[in-house]
C-alpha cells in the first residue's frame, strides 16, 4: 500500500490528477476515506478547477467556486497532507502485519 501512496503522490506532482485520484481511491477502499480525504479533494479540485476548496481559520472546509483554475491550498498544506497520509499508511501496514 505504501507504494500506491508514493505513486499517487508522484502522479499528483506530475499533474496526472486522474491517475492520482484512482490510486487514492484504492487506499480509501482498503483503509477508509478519512485518511486520504484531502488528497481526493485536491485531485477533484485539480480535475475540476471551477470548484475551489479552502480551509477556514477554524479548520473547517469551505467550498468556493471560481474560474481561476488554480489550486487554492498552499504547497505547504499539500505537502503536509501527503506526508501525513504516508505516515498513517505505514502505521496501518505495520499493524496489519501483526
Amino acid at each position: 500500500m505504501q507504494e500506491i501512496v508514493e505513486n499517487a503522490a508522484r502522479y499528483f506532482k506530475q499533474g496526472d490528477f486522474h491517475k492520482a485520484r484512482e490510486l487514492y481511491q484504492k487506499v480509501a477502499a482498503r483503509y477508509g476515506v478519512s485518511i486520504v480525504e484531502v488528497n481526493l479533494s485536491l485531485c477533484d479540485q485539480a480535475i475540476n478547477p471551477s470548484r475551489k476548496m479552502t480551509f477556514a481559520d477554524n479548520g473547517e472546509e469551505e467550498i468556493l467556486y471560481s474560474n481561476s483554475g488554480m489550486i487554492s491550498l498552499p504547497a505547504q498544506k499539500i505537502s503536509k497532507q501527503l506526508q501525513e497520509t504516508q505516515s498513517l499508511l505505514e502505521k496501518y501496514f505495520i499493524l496489519s502485519q501483526k
